[in-house]
């Protein structure tokens, strides 16, 4: 079949449009991400193809992450009565996010206006290093009731975060006056402890292994060890930027808090947690011999054993009292 010619003007027509299409597509240029200069459609370009710098990979500016806010923060309870000497746990609320991202916190410190010693040999709060603090509802007989500062950090998913404080008091009394505390300010560490007359070991005349004989505030912190322990290793390994895994990191904080604590606690309890702190090293050795390489896992055996000599110093201490 014979193809049908166009008519001479319906030609040049034809010929005009595809002049124009070609014409009209060789104008649209592509945009490059990244080459640091914004083309349509892209809303930034920053020259990099890095995340999290407020424009993304695609050259799409991104929303900034918002710090958590911990003005509304309080705890409860607020206000403690009987002062019966016992552990009180806290619950810490009101910090927000404003982009409703879950919150976790840790309590950083914990400080009151009365003296340590007046409290016998136990510490008046636990809980730092944790979300859970718990203080003594104890206070001076003859003061204005007592005050506790417990201080804390409040982290989103995204690193960013908020340090905050709340007050707690142990009444004085149900009275008028003796029912609101006199803060003197946080001048003590409350979770040191310390030493009554007669609280050593060795002026009991009773074994010291036998804990029956005691009949104090339930607490095995007697004396605080001298001289101290060093400081158990709070070096954040970078390993080059790789990811370590959650359980090699979770293990080693831990046994870092417990090193921690056993610079402070009695004989008794330091073997205790002492032994802990090994348990949970010797995992994370065996975790950074099977899961990391090269440069990562070098700074984590120098991490292990700055842990492990921290370890060693409290059981040498703790074999020459005995």
């Amino acid at each position: 079949m014979l193809a049908r010619r166009l008519h001479p003007c319906s030609e040049g027509r034809v010929r005009t449009l595809a002049l124009a299409l070609l014409l009209g597509t060789a104008g649209v240029a592509l945009a490059v991400c990244p080459n640091g200069v914004v083309e349509p459609p892209e809303t930034c370009d920053d020259g990099n193809a890095v995340a999290g710098d407020g424009c993304s990979p695609l050259c799409l500016e991104e929303v900034a992450n918002l710090p958590p806010s911990c003005a509304g923060a309080f705890v409860s309870p607020s206000s403690l009565w009987p002062p019966n000497q016992r552990l009180v746990p806290l619950a810490l609320d009101g910090v927000i996010d404003p982009e409703g991202d879950p919150l976790a916190l840790t309590v950083t410190a914990i400080a009151q206006d009365e003296p340590v010693e007046g409290s016998g040999s136990c510490p008046d709060a636990t809980g730092v290093g944790t979300g859970v603090p718990a203080v003594r509802a104890e206070r001076d007989g003859s003061g204005d009731g007592r005050v506790y500062h417990v201080a804390f950090r409040a982290t989103d998913p995204s690193g960013g975060f908020c340090d905050g404080a709340v007050t707690v008091c142990v009444r004085h009394d149900n009275g008028r006056k003796g029912s609101v505390c006199v803060d003197q300010g946080p001048l003590y560490d409350s979770t040191a402890a310390v030493c009554r007359p007669g609280d050593d070991d060795s002026s009991d005349d009773s074994p010291s292994d036998d804990d029956s004989s005691d009949d104090g505030p339930s607490c095995d912190d007697v004396c605080p060890p001298s001289p101290p322990a060093p400081p158990a290793p709070t070096t954040v390994v970078a390993c080059d930027g790789v990811p370590v895994p959650r359980g090699i990191v979770r293990r080693m904080e831990r046994a870092q808090r417990l090193l921690a604590r056993a610079q402070s606690a009695g004989p008794k309890r330091q073997r205790r947690l002492t032994r802990r702190a090994r348990a949970d090293l010797a995992r994370v050795e065996r975790l950074v011999t099977n899961r990391l390489s090269g440069s990562c896992r070098v700074e984590y055996g120098r991490l292990l054993a700055s842990a492990n000599q921290c370890g060693d110093c409290v059981e040498d201490r703790d074999g020459d009292d005995d």
